[in-house]
């Protein structure tokens, strides 16, 4: 088994174990605002015929729907606090390095199931000073 499969191995492991991002509240918001906005432009769209009909009404509201869009445009729709897991392998003759963004509690559970695998398929040990 390789080293490197072995890795992408764990790795889908914490990414299931981690907590998937959350919606970013400001889009979720816009999106509810233009929701309901949209309704109340059907509704007045379907007065229009009558005589007591606010054009400036419905203009002020056109307004705030295209408003509404651009910021959904530019908003992410999850929340960017929390990155994607990254973890990169590099090796050097008889050295070998990983490179990640993970949280050290979770370095720290990566660590213990490599250690783990090398102890119990490669027969290798790792060097507590330099890890």
């Amino acid at each position: 088994m390789n080293l490197i499969w072995k890795l992408k191995k764990l790795k889908k492991n914490l990414v299931k174990e981690t907590k998937k991002r959350k919606a970013n509240a400001i889009m979720r918001k816009a999106n509810t605002t233009s929701v309901r906005l949209n309704r109340r432009k059907n509704r007045l769209d379907s007065i229009k015929k009558e005589k007591h009909f606010d054009i400036r009404k419905f203009r002020k509201l056109l307004k705030q729907i295209e408003k509404d869009k651009k910021l959904q445009l530019t908003l992410p729709s999850k929340n960017k606090a929390k990155q994607l897991l990254r973890i990169s392998y590099c090796q050097y003759a008889d050295d070998w390095i990983l490179f990640t963004n993970l949280k050290k509690t979770e370095v720290e559970i990566l660590k213990r199931r490599l250690t783990e695998w090398l102890k119990d398929e490669l027969k290798f040990e790792l060097d507590q000073d330099k890890t």
